[in-house]
């Protein structure tokens, strides 16, 4: 009877170890899940919370252009008196201008010279569409170095100031000269013409490195400041305009002249251009987000303008005498008065005002 007790109690203790022991490791496999499911969690959400330092951006919008009629000029030697009579290349512009109307001025006739357009920046770029793409490198939590490079549609055009000189000028030589050849008695005709050639398209790149310092980092809205440098790249053709006058008088034995200003412009390739403005960022999703940007170009003009005059005379005659008109010290003859010889290509304006492009963009980036 012991001896069963004994047995008995035995029997308990080894079915109560093997119970612990199966508990035990039951209670292990069941916490070994738990525990790696943890480790998992702060893994995915470390990867999903990685900082993202790069953003490329694709932007369109459009640029304002203004300024850009600073500079200086001078204008080429055009004419004078020469032993009492007007000699000159031409009658439009500069001292041969000057002479014939002092040669007319108690005759109240004159001609509006083109001396103001010939000297001041007669062309603009019209404003136009814009296209680019941004790269950005966050530095700080408030700071980012940005590269952009922007393509600018757009074509120069005179200046409403400019086509009004240059109405002025064809429509006072053709009156000023009608009046000082209908004196005589002899059939004459005198025009005067002007032509503007427009220019098709004067595309503009624009690449430029600036900071960026940015405000409320971790929000959706994320406004910010920049300011920078960099270089403006011009390309394409740019408008002319042209003057010619011309006048004929006499019947048996003619005398016909022209006189023809030739107005044209060139650019500088490259120049060094200076930006500053701000905008503000909304992200859709953590990777995603759109961009507001205005910004403001600033760059010295690159325009040099220049002139060509060109003075022309033909006699016909059938055996008479070339006939002779004289005003003063303003004579029309076989010989006069445009004498002075032709002008190629003076510069009469370089651009030094500063151009300046407000531009408006929005772009979408991404991310990385």
């Amino acid at each position: 009877m012991r001896r069963t007790c004994r047995l008995s109690v035995i029997g308990g203790c080894l079915l109560a170890l093997t119970a612990t022991s199966a508990l035990a490791q039951g209670t292990g496999v069941a916490a070994s899940i738990p525990s790696s499911q943890a480790d998992a969690a702060p893994a995915a959400r470390s990867s999903d919370a990685s900082p993202r330092v790069w953003e490329v951006e694709l932007h369109g919008g459009r640029y304002w252009a203004g300024g850009g009629q600073g500079g200086s000029g001078t204008l080429p030697s055009t004419g004078g008196v020469a032993q009492g009579l007007v000699s000159a290349s031409t009658f439009y512009a500069g001292s041969g201008a000057s002479a014939f109307n002092a040669s007319q001025a108690g005759a109240g006739i004159a001609i509006t010279p083109l001396d103001a357009v010939l000297l001041g920046a007669a062309v603009t770029r019209r404003s136009d569409a814009e296209l680019g793409v941004r790269v950005q490198r966050t530095l700080t939590p408030h700071l980012a170095f940005e590269a952009s490079a922007e393509y600018g549609f757009g074509a120069y055009a005179f200046r409403s100031s400019a086509l009004t000189g240059i109405e002025a000028s064809r429509a006072s030589y053709l009156a000023a000269l009608q009046r000082v050849l209908g004196r005589a008695p002899l059939a004459s005709t005198v025009t005067s013409v002007s032509t503007i050639t427009d220019a098709p398209s004067a595309p503009q790149v624009v690449v430029t490195g600036a900071l960026v310092a940015r405000w409320k980092e971790g929000s959706r809205f994320i406004p910010y400041v920049t300011a920078g440098a960099g270089a403006v790249m011009n390309n394409g053709t740019l408008p002319k305009a042209s003057l010619t006058g011309a006048y004929q008088f006499g019947s048996d034995a003619q005398i016909l002249g022209t006189d023809t200003v030739a107005l044209h412009y060139t650019q500088r390739t490259a120049s060094v251009v200076y930006l500053g403005g701000g905008g503000v960022k909304y992200l859709l999703m953590p990777r995603l987000g759109i961009r507001l940007d205005a910004r403001v170009q600033a760059y010295r003009s690159p325009l040099t303008s220049l002139v060509d005059m060109t003075p022309g005379a033909s006699i016909e005659s059938t055996g008479a005498a070339y006939p002779v008109v004289d005003a003063g010290s303003l004579r029309f003859s076989a010989t006069s008065p445009l004498t002075a010889g032709p002008v190629a290509g003076a510069v009469t304006f370089k651009g030094s005002g500063l151009e300046a492009h407000t531009v408006l963009t929005v772009g979408t980036f991404l991310r990385f």
